[in-house]
């Protein structure tokens, strides 16, 4: 039997010997030098496209949570000017609770906030599910040294899933000791 220029005897389709990988392999180092060149540049585009879609994975999650601070910061920071000074993952998520939260913010259309992004009552309509999947602990201070203390958490029902804004109207003690509860590394802090 030959295959791509190789030829093979029936015992090599044993479990033993070559693996279908190394036809592959022994294919493809029988390709023309032009045809090598081409299978390469398309596995090198393979791979980089791969890569690419991996990292995007990787940062998406930092990216809505900071979006997300951002929009509630920006409720009140008009005259105070806060930003973002410190944050962290939440490595237990699943011990937040809904009564560690002062008010929930969200503009989910499924889930009840108390509020949304404007001020205005939440519109959503079912209960929100905790525990949440994600937990972000954020600190965010003022130009006239005031601080506010939040959590962004993603909370999903299974098919529906929304960022919330856990406004948590606690001291400093107070926070870390939350944060601490659900898993948030403040040794950096």
């Amino acid at each position: 039997m030959k295959i791509g220029g190789i030829r093979l005897c029936p015992k090599m389709w044993a479990p033993t010997s070559l693996t279908l990988g190394s036809v592959y392999l022994m294919m493809l180092l029988n390709l023309g030098t032009a045809m090598k060149k081409n299978v390469l540049i398309v596995i090198s585009i393979i791979v980089g496209c791969l890569l690419i879609l991996l990292t995007f994975q990787h940062f998406r999650p930092q990216l809505i949570w900071r979006t997300i601070s951002n929009q509630y910061i920006n409720r009140f920071s008009n005259k105070l000017g806060y930003r973002i000074s410190a944050h962290a993952f939440a490595s237990h998520s699943e011990n937040l609770t809904p009564d560690m939260s002062y008010k929930t913010i969200s503009d989910s259309l499924v889930f009840q906030a108390d509020e949304d992004f404007n001020g205005e009552p939440g519109k959503g309509e079912s209960p929100l599910p905790y525990p949440p999947i994600e937990v972000y602990c954020v600190v965010a201070h003022s130009s006239m040294d005031q601080t506010e203390f939040f959590l962004i958490a993603m909370h999903t029902d299974g098919q529906n899933s929304a960022w919330v804004v856990h406004d948590l109207r606690v001291n400093g003690k107070m926070f870390r000791t939350l944060i601490e509860r659900i898993g948030c590394d403040i040794t950096s802090w």
